[in-house]
């Protein structure tokens, strides 16, 4: 176990890539063992740029400040970078590193304490590019160090347990007499609860008949010589998500790689950190590929680990409807862009399946438009199987029904699950609980019309609407 570890800071990098040098009581430099007693900074130099002759061109300063992205001082220092300006107070290659860190010295987490001037590549007039030789050590390095903290490993690992308990049988997923609690599986904090219903870790599944549609049609993809991509669309509240996350679920419990975002308007707060909870738990049972992982720190180094991946991944991202232009999801234009085109990217060799409402742009666009992907379409709601269920599950919180009335209930939801939500109440008597439904799905209903108007050409009308 190494007796500290030094952060160092290369200027010019993402500040979430300084680079760990573990130092020992006995440390291993460019071969010979160097004791921590005659350990200096020109060591330091060899531990950075190991196996690389150019390391005694990079400058020290000793910097102890707080490891973040937006450091004011940080920010200085990278300026004056930029600008040519030379570190001042340069550690000497000569000076013991017990000197500046003596015995007792406190290594708080999270902080960097040393800071890299590389030496003078090729510069533009803006910025300096270094040298691919040092990315690679920098990658390789981090992949090397960085471990994985023991919160993820345990919430992956138990997750992962947890949908190994579930059957293989997919006839189960499509028997509506079926109701299961699944394992969410997704590690994020920030689930999508305006969609599930989560508790202890689970959401409430009821088989579903399309279950087999959507599985059966992501199981014809034949991999570069068939389709690779499946476009899931239709009515608000049918329960595709539901279906996708279940479907997850089975790939996950049968041996696939699954890359699951279920819900893009998180995705694009924070981009890396949620793909890269995503991640996670597609290689909960291969720690290399989860230190790999957890060392990515920007899109690209998450994108060129996808793409280096040969074993086909099942990319299921949820509520596109998000990254449409001219959404207002309070998302700009140019991140939805930035995550759509990523998005395609990190596909590229792998299969893509994502899913909408069929009201959103994207959707408009494929009904029409031959594209080089499957198209599932999920419109109405449960079909007559899954109605009965429906009642004989939520019969003791309804007022009495009887068969008219039910009928009335189904005509004005069009049996739409999230619709049919509504109804379980505190009345006792129908006509009020009716009237309370009426309210509520004139409300839900409203603002979604309004803004799908607002999408099409009025000439175009007759054939979404009438």
């Amino acid at each position: 176990m190494a007796e500290f570890t030094l952060f160092c800071y290369v200027l010019g990098t993402p500040v979430k890539s300084a680079i760990p040098i573990d130092i020992d009581n006995i440390t291993k430099v460019d071969g010979p063992d160097v004791s921590l007693k005659k350990l200096n900074f020109g060591h330091i130099k060899k531990l950075i740029w190991p196996n690389d002759n150019k390391a005694n061109q990079l400058k020290l300063m000793k910097f102890v400040t707080p490891l973040k992205e937006d450091s004011e001082e940080l920010k200085e220092l990278n300026k004056k970078f930029y600008e040519n300006i030379e570190l001042s107070d340069e550690l000497s290659p000569c000076t013991k590193v017990l000197k500046e860190f003596p015995a007792g010295y406190e290594f708080l987490d999270d902080y960097i304490h040393i800071i890299v001037q590389p030496p003078p590549p090729v510069t533009t007039a803006t910025k300096r590019q270094l040298d691919s030789d040092y990315w690679d050590e920098v990658r390789y390095r981090k992949k090397r160090k960085l471990r994985v903290p023991e919160t993820i490993l345990t919430r992956a690992l138990k997750t992962m347990e947890d949908i190994m308990k579930i059957s293989d049988d997919p006839k189960v997923y499509s028997n509506p007499e079926n109701l299961l609690p699944l394992p969410f599986p997704f590690l994020g904090e920030r689930k999508p609860v305006e969609r599930f219903s989560i508790k202890n870790k689970r959401f409430l599944y009821m088989g579903r008949k399309a279950f087999d549609n959507v599985l059966n049609t992501i199981n014809e993809f034949k991999y570069e010589e068939g389709y690779m991509d499946c476009f899931i669309y239709g009515t608000i509240g049918y329960g595709k998500s539901h279906i996708l996350a279940t479907i997850v679920c089975f790939f996950l419990r049968t041996g696939k790689r699954v890359v699951y975002l279920p819900d893009c308007r998180e995705l694009a707060r924070d981009p890396e950190y949620y793909i890269k909870s995503a991640l996670f738990l597609t290689y909960a049972n291969d720690s290399a590929k989860m230190s790999e992982i957890h060392s990515c720190v920007t899109l690209d180094e998450i994108e060129e680990f996808c793409k280096e991946e040969s074993e086909p991944l099942y990319i299921v991202v949820d509520q596109m409807n998000a990254l449409d232009g001219h959404n207002n999801t309070e998302i700009d234009e140019t991140t939805k862009q930035r995550i759509v085109g990523f998005l395609g990217r990190i596909a590229t060799k792998h299969y893509y399946i994502k899913s909408s409402s069929a009201n959103n742009i994207s959707a408009l666009h494929l009904k029409l438009k031959q594209t080089n992907e499957k198209k599932i379409e999920l419109y109405e709601g449960f079909d007559k199987d899954e109605m009965l269920q429906w009642w004989i599950r939520n019969n003791s919180n309804l007022p009495s029904m009887d068969d008219e009335r039910k009928r009335k209930i189904e005509y004005i939801t069009g049996r739409n699950p999230l619709f049919l939500s509504f109804l379980p109440g505190s009345e006792k008597n129908f006509e009020d609980a009716l009237d309370r439904l009426k309210s509520i799905l004139i409300e839900k209903i409203k603002i979604p019309m309004t803004n799908f108007s607002d999408i099409i050409k009025i000439e175009r009308w007759e054939v979404y609407v009438f």
